[in-house]
């Protein structure tokens, strides 16, 4: 049985129409899972997954479900990004980086991000509803995915690894470097 609140949230979601597909959990336990997912902890104290709640409108569920996750993927590879330029940032701040080191491994991190979100397994789908909205003939879902964290960075790595040329091999070597220290 979901808390009280997640209970409360979803007769809330209920009454604008959102439903949970059939075969998946009741909107409030899918919830309550999101939830708790979000304030999940490593034993550093950094949150445990990486987290995007997205929405697909299409004509029929299975094109919106698709839409709504490739949004959500790309979203999550967009803060995987973002979280890696956050350690170059960090690393210009404490004189570790000159400001040019850091801009060619930004302009190399945020041309990685469409292999990133293509190449992202293991993605965790902690919700997943839809509606039928009134007025319209097209079916809107909104799923919440979650991914590891720890486990981002290391196919994120991967993932540009595969788009090396013979220059980026030291580019490549500095942004391991940074992510793994």
């Amino acid at each position: 049985k979901a808390i009280k609140s997640a209970r409360k949230e979803a007769k809330k979601l209920a009454k604008e129409g959102w439903m949970a597909p059939v075969g998946q959990l009741p909107m409030a336990k899918q919830l309550e899972d999101s939830w708790q997912a979000t304030y999940e902890m490593d034993s550093e104290g950094h949150p445990y997954y990486i987290m995007s709640t997205q929405r697909g409108l299409a004509t029929s569920l299975s094109a919106a479900q698709m839409m709504a996750m490739n949004a959500a993927k790309t979203d999550i590879a967009g803060q995987i990004e973002t979280r890696i330029n956050q350690v170059i940032e960090s690393k210009i701040v404490n004189n570790e980086l000159s400001r040019k080191e850091a801009e060619t491994l930004s302009t190399f991190v945020s041309t990685s991000k469409n292999i990133i979100s293509t190449t992202l397994g293991r993605v965790l789908k902690f919700m997943e509803v839809y509606r039928e909205p009134k007025r319209s003939k097209s079916i809107e879902v909104m799923v919440t995915l979650g991914y590891n964290a720890n486990v981002a960075a290391q196919e994120a790595l991967k993932a540009m690894r595969k788009t090396l040329t013979s220059e980026d091999v030291e580019i490549m070597a500095q942004i391991d470097k940074l992510v793994t220290e």
